[in-house]
């Protein structure tokens, strides 16, 4: 009670402190990056929540594009994206640096979030 709630910068660093402060601390790296990315999620900007309807700029324009967490040990880096919240893992130990160059590749080859369908027998 009594957290600041809005957008701001300042309100969401107050709700980012408390609930890293007051999250259990996790044996493995895996726990760890599935923890910060539920406390990420208490700080998505939906697209369009920041402006009028008939304002809304093309893009993403104040929205969350991506959240990214990194397991350092792990040397991993996950994130997801505003069009597909699967988390996604890139290995760093996987690549060798000395021979791959700079490269850029779209976050999201299509803008469609997948969908798991649950069979109930």
């Amino acid at each position: 009670l009594g957290l600041p709630g809005d957008f701001t910068s300042p309100s969401r660093l107050v709700r980012a402190t408390f609930y890293q402060t007051t999250s259990p601390v996790w044996s493995t790296g895996f726990e760890t990056v599935i923890q910060a990315f539920h406390i990420l999620n208490n700080f998505d900007i939906p697209i369009g929540s920041q402006h009028a309807k008939a304002d809304i700029p093309k893009g993403l324009p104040s929205a969350t594009q991506f959240t990214a967490v990194t397991d350092q040990t792990a040397m991993k880096f996950y994130y997801r994206t505003a069009w597909n919240s699967n988390l996604r893992c890139i290995c760093l130990n996987d690549i060798d640096f000395h021979k791959v160059k700079y490269q850029s590749h779209p976050l999201d080859e299509v803008r469609i979030q997948p969908v798991e369908m649950v069979k109930i027998k």
